[in-house]
């Protein structure tokens, strides 16, 4: 699958976890991935770590290459303790072969269905200043762009505001699973938003794409780019 994808033009970008990786699945990571994107759990942080640096030294040792290597780390109220460890040690430079790091946004979705995810605007400000004070390079996902663009321009850092992109779902991106279903987004899967579409039954991806049920995703009247229309994600200032 990633040989067809370089084939056809698109270069693959894929998430592990990194157990049970071996220089098979090294090799095959590091030749055909674009990204490469390692997550990290509580308590599991040293295999993050382990893992970012054995990708990053065999792409370049056999391909010469330096693969972009990123870590995913969830921002949860529960996490915090968590979150600000790992980027203590990216700061003290204990992560080795780390491009950036890449902080996702908590949905109350599948094991996390009965947390409290509503991230106050304060946790937003914190994340985002000890980022720029230690100069690491950091994203987030689309879902966090709004209250991330809000801490931007209260800290007087408003011109990178330009590099934060709002949710995209039915706009620029979409979500089909392994039975063929569109969805808006893999976090809308399941949900009474949409009805699912069967891409499998349309001749071209035109027909689906312009259909009433994605078209009622970008019109919806809670747009998802201003905040989600699926989940209430809006936390305190």
């Amino acid at each position: 699958m990633f040989a067809y994808c370089r084939e056809v033009g698109i270069i693959p970008n894929v998430t592990t976890v990194g157990a049970d990786m071996n220089d098979e699945m090294k090799d095959m990571l590091c030749k055909w991935c674009g990204a490469v994107a390692v997550s990290c759990y509580t308590g599991a942080k040293e295999l993050c770590y382990k893992t970012i640096k054995e990708l990053h030294e065999y792409a370049r040792e056999k391909y010469r290459r330096n693969l972009h290597v990123n870590m995913h780390i969830v921002v949860s109220n529960d996490n915090m303790p968590h979150l600000k460890e790992v980027l203590q040690d990216i700061a003290d430079k204990k992560v080795e072969g780390l491009k950036s790091v890449v902080l996702l946004r908590i949905k109350p979705k599948g094991r996390a269905a009965k947390m409290d995810c509503k991230i106050p605007l304060s946790i937003y400000e914190e994340l985002v200043t000890f980022c720029l004070d230690h100069k690491i390079s950091f994203g987030f996902d689309s879902c966090s762009a709004t209250p991330v663009m809000e801490v931007l321009k209260k800290i007087g850092k408003p011109e990178l505001c330009s590099s934060c992109e709002p949710c995209e779902s039915s706009k620029l991106s979409s979500y089909i699973n392994v039975k063929g279903e569109y969805w808006s987004c893999s976090f809308a899967e399941g949900t009474d938003f949409i009805k699912p579409v069967n891409v499998l039954e349309y001749k071209s991806a035109i027909d689906w794409w312009n259909g009433d049920e994605v078209k009622k995703c970008r019109s919806c009247p809670n747009p998802a780019c201003k905040s989600c229309p699926i989940y209430d994600l809006d936390g305190e200032a």
